[in-house]
């Protein structure tokens, strides 16, 4: 056994040096902490949120159970069982309190809610948040990240896709055994997809998303960039702003799928309905400069259709787990010498970056890909002026 072996880190041993920042403790964001923590590193998580996200976000059609398990170390139960897709569509509220719960104990993560960070001090190379110095900052903070600038310069931003996601859901409880027994995955003429979710308390729900080509002007109606766009294609405005054209929208395109235009009006009627405007990223060079890392919607926005948003994050993750895992190896020699120890983290991150430059340009493909059947060649025609000609010309 050589004296580098024998003096080799465990991953309950905390590494002076190593202390790193992520900007957003939203799946991906804890899903990074996971990932530093294992390999060495000391954490702090800065979140927007001043509340826990246990009960906040809609349903995330695919989870690949044993990646996040091999990402925390720890089963995934689902109403006192593993959790599977067998037992309905993941509650983002119930990850979030997976992946939460596997840090909340671990004195060498903080989770810091309440936490806005839009500036980023000091150098790339010797990055400061909220006035602490860090060896490496890791930007989770979405697709209209408010620091990804200072890796890939102002000029890169998300690009409007040319459609909306009308998401909903109602709970079970609220619909009628008949309806529910008829729903199903549908599909029609602009594509809408029904899933039924379980979460992890008992209730079960059904959710709801249908595809809508709209010009980029008719957003701003239902979709506040600055408030919402730190989210995930999100809108914090939800039933207030249902337009009077999209229950006609629906009768008119699927009103040959049995069952389906009943839920829209429970729905909109019972439940919640919002607006997600689709934005496209990953068409970049580079996922990190200096001590500073994109991970997660802040490196690539997909499509929902793609059904891999969440899960590029924790694979993400995962891939910074296994760059960072060689200085677990590091000798007590080579981690007290601050040069030293500055090279094998640098070493990490192109290692990392090789591949996440990578998956991020063949994310934004599938994502393009994906689009193209959403949105009508030419002039892309607003829903509502369609609605207003129909109405007009039924007088």
């Amino acid at each position: 056994m050589t004296v580098a072996a024998a003096s080799a880190l465990t991953p309950g041993r905390r590494v002076a040096g190593r202390h790193a920042a992520i900007v957003g403790g939203s799946l991906g964001g804890l899903a990074a902490a996971h990932a530093l923590e294992k390999t060495g590193w000391s954490v702090d998580v800065y979140e927007r949120s001043p509340t826990e996200l246990r009960n906040k976000g809609s349903g995330l059609g695919f989870v690949h159970v044993p990646s996040w398990e091999r990402l925390t170390q720890r089963p995934m139960m689902r109403r006192q069982q593993r959790a599977s897709r067998a037992q309905g569509s993941f509650y983002y509220g119930d990850l979030w309190g997976y992946l939460y719960d596997g840090l909340a104990q671990n004195e060498n993560v903080k989770v810091h809610l309440g936490k806005t960070i839009t500036e980023l001090q000091g150098t790339v190379e010797a990055p400061i948040i909220n006035k602490t110095p860090y060896d490496l900052v890791v930007l989770v903070d979405g697709g209209f990240s408010a620091l990804r600038h200072h890796v890939l310069g102002a000029d890169i931003k998300p690009e409007y896709a040319g459609y909306v996601v009308w998401r909903g859901g109602v709970p079970a409880s609220k619909l009628s055994p008949e309806l529910q027994s008829n729903l199903r995955y549908l599909e029609g003429v602009y594509k809408s997809d029904v899933l039924k979710m379980a979460k992890d308390n008992g209730d079960d729900l059904w959710t709801f998303g249908t595809f809508v080509a709209t010009p980029e002007s008719d957003v701003e109606k239902y979709w506040n960039k600055d408030k919402d766009g730190q989210s995930r294609h999100g809108s914090s405005q939800k039933n207030s702003v249902v337009p009077d054209w999209f229950l006609s929208h629906m009768k008119q395109h699927f009103s040959n799928v049995p069952h389906l235009v009943p839920l829209m009006e429970q729905i909109v009627q019972k439940g919640e309905l919002t607006p997600h405007p689709q934005y496209e990223f990953g068409n970049i060079d580079q996922v990190h400069k200096g001590r500073v890392l994109l991970l997660g919607d802040a490196a690539h926005m997909a499509s929902p259709r793609t059904a891999v948003g969440a899960h590029t994050a924790i694979l993400d993750a995962l891939a910074l787990q296994e760059a960072m895992a060689p200085l677990l190896q590091t000798s007590a020699e080579a981690f007290n010498d601050k040069k030293k120890n500055a090279q094998l983290i640098d070493r990490a991150l192109r290692w990392y970056s090789r591949d996440g430059v990578s998956h991020a340009q063949q994310l934004y493909a599938r994502t393009r890909e994906v689009s193209q059947e959403f949105v009508p060649e030419g002039k892309i025609l607003s829903p509502e002026a369609i609605y207003a000609e129909e109405q007009q010309a039924s007088y």
